[in-house]
């Protein structure tokens, strides 16, 4: 590309070009990115941010991002492939950084789901791989609470006994839906008690004046 005659080109031609230079740049992200996870493997991080900044000449924000692809594209080996083979571009990695991020420590499930989060990668602009991954993360995360719910409601748990004042005592665990469902009873009851309380009092008050 280097002896490429700029002013020569035809419109196909041009775009052939600047497709070589896509692929070109990909390619020099995911080594980047090889070179940061080896950095990482003898340094600190702290060292390595400093180095890419004074040797790569990067901003704060270009030596985050840089560092966080390189850790996606650690966890994601058919991305780094793709992305050095040009069929995907940065911020198609990128976009599954921020739903790591988001999945927090649940991103194994992300992480198992790349073969198909590739094939949408490499058919997909990356504005549309995006809401992809947004999707498919907020599908994750739903699973998740409803497993969650249901281990809950499976360790629902009560227990009561009387005690020497023959008070009855009670001892138990619910799921939010249903811990919710007894405490909002219970403080219902509670104020209509209170009220009735107050009411009559008010007519022996009453009472009592006339």
């Amino acid at each position: 590309m280097a002896r490429v005659d700029v002013s020569s080109l035809s419109s196909a031609e041009a775009r052939s070009v600047l497709g070589d230079i896509s692929r070109v740049r990909q390619w020099m992200s995911a080594l980047e990115s090889s070179v940061i996870t080896r950095m990482k493997e003898v340094a600190e991080p702290e060292i390595v941010a400093v180095d890419l900044a004074a040797v790569g000449r990067m901003n704060r924000g270009q030596v985050r991002g840089a560092m966080e692809r390189a850790e996606t594209l650690d966890q994601f080996g058919l991305f780094a492939g793709a992305l050095a083979q040009g069929h995907i571009t940065t911020a198609h990695v990128d976009a599954v950084s921020r739903g790591l991020k988001t999945l927090g420590e649940e991103g194994a499930g992300l992480v198992s789901a790349q073969s198909a989060l590739l094939e949408q990668a490499c058919v997909l602009p990356a504005d549309q791989f995006g809401r992809f991954v947004t999707n498919e993360v907020e599908r994750q995360s739903t699973l998740k609470a409803n497993q969650e719910f249901g281990d809950q409601r499976r360790a629902t748990s009560l227990k009561w006994w009387n005690n020497k004042q023959g008070m009855v005592r009670l001892s138990g665990a619910f799921d939010p839906e249903r811990g919710a469902l007894l405490v909002g009873r219970q403080v219902a009851r509670h104020q209509a008690d209170d009220q009735g309380i107050v009411a009559r009092e008010y007519e022996i008050d009453q009472h009592d004046r006339q």
